[in-house]
């Protein structure tokens, strides 16, 4: 049989989960701003990787990205041969990977223990309830 959820349903899930997710809020805000980061930095070090190794390995490289970008370029990189650059980008590019390694174990843990702290204070209210 069918039961149709009503408004004051959902107004009560809403408020059970409230009360469950409060005390745990900034562990949640630190797992949704952890999940942003890993995903920012796996862009960058892994979507990158072709323009990065066209432009530190190209004799003129960084004059088509601007102004700012080629003043920066020119002033940390512009002494270097082509052999170094590309020493330096592997460098960045693997220390960009193990950042966001570690930033993904983090979350990883983080989530973990707010998902099973849910699921014991969950438990433990229904067998409150029920007993």
């Amino acid at each position: 049989m069918v039961t149709s959820v009503t408004f004051a349903d959902i107004r009560f899930l809403a408020w059970r989960f409230r009360t469950i997710l409060w005390p745990r809020r900034w562990r949640l805000v630190l797992v949704l701003g952890l999940i942003f980061a890993t995903s920012l930095l796996e862009g960058v070090s892994f979507s990158l990787i072709v323009p990065l190794m066209q432009a530190f390995t190209s004799n003129d490289a960084g004059q088509n990205a601007g102004p700012a970008l080629f003043q920066t370029y020119q002033l940390w990189l512009g002494s270097y041969t082509t052999e170094g650059r590309l020493t330096i980008l592997g460098l960045v590019l693997m220390s960009l990977f193990g950042v966001k390694n570690v930033l993904q174990y983090l979350r990883e843990a983080l989530s973990t223990r707010l998902w099973l702290g849910i699921g014991a204070e969950s438990r433990m209210q229904v067998f409150s309830h029920v007993l």
